[in-house]
């Protein structure tokens, strides 16, 4: 949830996992005091229930403009199976 005074929001994580699992994948979710959080969302690109990404550059860009307090990092690995 948000920290935001007087908000208790979701982050959307739940729906990020949901997506994950949807399409053969999975969310991770790694924390520790004091060094950060890390969010892994694994997908199976071809599979027939995967939601389409959208614009992902424009996404992060605003992410990090709207919270530079916040250090984002994004990876993207495309893994051969056969």
């Amino acid at each position: 949830y948000t920290t935001k005074t007087g908000k208790e929001v979701g982050l959307g994580l739940a729906f990020l996992g949901q997506s994950a699992e949807e399409a053969g994948g999975m969310l991770t979710i790694e924390s520790e005091k004091g060094r950060g959080t890390r969010i892994i969302a694994t997908y199976t690109l071809s599979h027939i229930d995967r939601r389409p990404f959208g614009n992902l550059e424009e996404t992060i860009q605003c992410l990090k403009m709207t919270h530079p307090e916040v250090n984002i990092f994004y990876e993207y690995q495309k893994i051969n199976n056969g």
